[in-house]
Order: C-alpha cells, then structure tokens, then sequence
C-alpha cells in the first residue's frame, strides 16, 4: 500500500513544481528570442529599443531547461542533461563577461545573428550586458551546484539565486520607474527587460529547487517561526516596490 503523502511533502512537490515551471518559462521566452534573432526580425530592433541579445537568448534559453531539470531531481541521465546544457551556456556567459572586463573580442557576440551597430545601451553590437553575462554565469555555477545535492552546495546554490533574484529585481525596477540607471548603462547595468525578468525568475526557481533545505527551509517549516515567515515575505518584497 502506497503511503499518504504528508503536508510536508506535497508543499514540497508543489514548491519544486514551481521550480520547474520557472525554469521552463525562462527557457521558452529565450527560445523565442533566439529564433526571432535567427529569423532576422530583431536585427535592427535594438537601433529603437533594449533588446535581448542572441547569445543571452541561448544563454537563457540552456539555462531555463537545466534549472528546470535540476529542479525536478530525476535519475542520474537526466541530471546529466542539465550539466550539459548548463555547461554551454555558462562558458558563453563567462566569455561575454571576461570581453567586458578585460576589453577583448572573442568573435561570439555576432557569430548566430547580426545586429547593426549603433544599438542602444551596447558599445560592441549583439552582445549581451555585463548584468546579463554575470547572471548566467551564476546560474550556471548554481546550476552544477544544485545537482551536488548536498548541503554546502544547496547554501551556495540558493545564496545565488537569491543575487539573481536582487538582479532581476533592479532591472524591473528600472523600467518601472524609469531610472536609466538601472538598465540603460551601457559599460554597466544595459538589460533589456524581458531578461531583467527571467532572471529574476530563474533567481526564484533556484529558491524553489530545494525547499526543506538550506535557508529556504525558513520559510516552508511547519512551525509558527515558519509561518510568521511567510506572513512577512509578501510585504517586505512588494511594499518596497510600490513605494518606489
């Protein structure tokens, strides 16, 4: 006879379906990006408004598939199909942030798709911002730490999760109150919004992979710490954001 599951275990399942649902929400508004991109329909959209970039499309389009796996905890092939889409995804962000840093070219930014140059919030065309490049090489490191399955790794997974949560988190910002600062820097914070938003939902897929661990854990606990806890968590996110 199948044993009932507890509550415990179905805010569990719910929660890691939240996981995964973020993570393929991620992925699909990367895919659609990148074939827009392949399509030549953003081509010279930048020259008008913050696009997403073709490598931050990939980049996000890997990364939503991989969280989205890692979040589900299947057998180990399929926690071997994470690490590979993972593993493209972060090298490509990586470069990109290093190309920021250190003022190289590495021939990627225009290698699947032309954008002409002259693109807003960009000083080299179709490549992706610096907020954009850290974050999915958080996401990727994340990614590889939430497949360890341990403790530590689990601690350092949601800690970056919770710093793509805060990124995602100024971008939107930005847009809603209309400070350039925000995302319109072009040696600093340049994103276009669609990203600022789907790392902010890959930022709480990482939150969600592993909820009865780490310090997540707070906030699923059955007991009355737990419960004052989620009682805040609403007002101390929304309260600073409609109070600009």
């Amino acid at each position: 006879m199948v044993p009932t599951p507890t509550q415990e275990e179905r805010t569990e399942q719910y929660l890691r379906r939240g996981a995964v649902l973020s993570g393929i929400v991620a992925a699909v508004i990367g895919a659609v990006h990148l074939a827009l991109w392949l399509s030549g329909l953003l081509t010279s959209s930048g020259l008008y408004s913050f696009v997403m970039k073709t490598n931050a499309s990939l980049c996000l389009a890997l990364s939503g598939f991989a969280l989205a796996v890692a979040a589900a905890e299947r057998t180990r092939p399929w926690r071997w199909w994470s690490a590979v889409l993972a593993a493209p995804a972060t090298a490509i962000a990586a470069l990109t942030l290093l190309e920021h840093l250190l003022g190289f070219d590495f021939g990627i930014d225009q290698f699947l798709a032309y954008e002409e140059p002259g693109a807003l919030g960009v000083l080299h065309p179709n490549r992706m911002g610096p907020p954009g490049a850290f974050a999915f090489t958080i996401c990727g490191i994340g990614t590889f730490l939430l497949l360890q399955g341990k403790g530590v790794a689990i601690r350092m997974a949601q800690s970056l999760g919770l710093i793509l949560c805060l990124l995602g988190q100024m971008g939107l910002l930005g847009y809603l109150y209309h400070v350039e600062g925000f995302y319109a820097a072009p040696r600093v914070t340049a994103i276009a919004w669609p990203t600022s938003f789907s790392i902010f939902l890959l930022g709480v897929g990482f939150l969600l992979a592993r909820p009865r661990e780490a310090f997540t854990a707070v906030f699923t606990s059955p007991t009355p710490g737990g419960f004052v806890s989620r009682a805040l968590l609403l007002p101390a996110v929304a309260l600073p954001i409609l109070l600009g």
